[in-house]
């Protein structure tokens, strides 16, 4: 039998000592946690100290709260399923305030705080929350799996397992980095010099010379577009989506650009958004008005609203067992959970993630989840 398990919305705004909210993303607060098959029933499994695991239920049984988690086990083919009871479960975000900047990525998001001090939370997967060796950092992101982070000393850094000689040139004198809108590790870095490079060969095509000085990047794996005081440049092989992109670079007075998946989305000075698509579902987005931030990945755009609000179009792809399923029936669009976010000042996207951020530095937190 099919369990279908949706989402994950969590508001920051009280800090309890409750059981993990419903559909969150949960951290065990006590060494050799039990999993079990069903409530009280067969141990399947044991979990660490402040590992992460992901709620898609609950049951009350036996007087007790017993949560339905899952949890990766370092490897894509194997997912855990089972039944925790819920006080060894506390709300991560629950945990951290003061959040300056959020960055979303494909299981775990990277904090960082106004010291300068980075947190990653979330599941742990191919070493993607070991930065224990970074210093204090300025900027963050996440590119799939692999968390990444400017310095202080202008130095890129990534997660353990990525940092490797020639993965990333070892980078110095890094200005920014900007992740990709797409489920790979393809990170784009701006140097102090306003040159943009990435750390695979194949994708150097992206960053052409006229890219340099740009603002910001937008970055897929089938085109890329950089802003350069308030216009667009756009590069891209195939010639369909350089006929839907083109007109981009004739706007003017643009102040953010992102992209999803053959899609192009620019947000002008009056608050307008501006989609260039032929995915009728993003493209209802075009002309919306009172818009002061935008994030999009993957099938999907959110959008942030002047009054604090955020709205999505299109489809975000549910994680499953496997990771890799990707059929309708598992592509939702969230607007109904996100129509509880109040107040948020900036989001964030990735391919299976949207992340709000409030100005207090609370977060709201979209992480939809599915057990084949």
């Amino acid at each position: 039998m099919r369990i279908l398990c949706l989402l994950l919305c969590i508001c920051l705004f009280a800090v309890t000592a409750e059981a993990a909210t419903l559909y969150s993303m949960a951290e065990v607060i006590k060494n050799a946690v039990n999993i079990r098959k069903s409530p009280g029933g067969k141990l399947v499994d044991r979990l660490k100290k402040g590992e992460c695991v992901s709620i898609i239920g609950t049951q009350m049984s036996g007087g007790k709260e017993w949560d339905q988690i899952i949890v990766s086990r370092k490897t894509d083919n194997v997912v855990i399923c089972g039944y925790v009871d819920a006080v060894f479960l506390e709300d991560v975000t629950e945990k951290y305030a003061g959040v300056v900047e959020a960055a979303p990525g494909d299981r775990h998001m990277v904090l960082r705080f106004e010291d300068g001090r980075a947190k990653t939370v979330g599941e742990s997967f191919m070493d993607n929350l070991s930065i224990n060796h970074w210093p204090r950092v300025r900027q963050v992101a996440v590119s799939r799996f692999m968390s990444a982070g400017v310095g202080m000393d202008d130095v890129l850094y990534t997660s353990e397992g990525y940092s490797k000689p020639d993965f990333v040139h070892n980078w110095k004198n890094v200005d920014a980095i900007f992740p990709c809108a797409e489920d790979i590790n393809l990170l784009a870095v701006r140097d102090m010099d306003g040159r943009y490079y990435c750390g695979l060969q194949d994708y150097e095509w992206l960053f052409p010379e006229r890219y340099t000085g740009a603002e910001m990047v937008a970055v897929a794996p089938q085109f890329s577009a950089a802003l350069s005081g308030g216009q667009v440049m756009v590069t891209a092989l195939n010639q369909g989506l350089r006929s839907i992109f083109e007109a981009a670079e004739s706007l003017h007075d643009i102040r953010k650009i992102t992209c999803a998946t053959d899609t192009l989305v620019c947000l002008d000075s009056t608050g307008t958004v501006h989609v260039f698509t032929d995915n009728p579902l993003l493209k209802a987005a075009d002309g919306w008005r009172d818009v002061v931030d935008i994030a999009s990945a993957s099938r999907f755009i959110a959008l942030l609203f002047r009054d604090g609000t955020v709205r999505m179009c299109g489809q975000m792809i549910v994680r499953n067992r496997n990771y890799a399923l990707e059929s309708e029936d598992i592509l939702v669009n969230f607007n109904d959970i996100l129509s509880a976010w109040h107040n948020v000042a900036e989001i964030r996207a990735t391919y299976r993630m949207i992340l709000g951020r409030t100005v207090d530095g609370h977060l709201y937190l979209l992480y939809p989840n599915r057990y084949e």
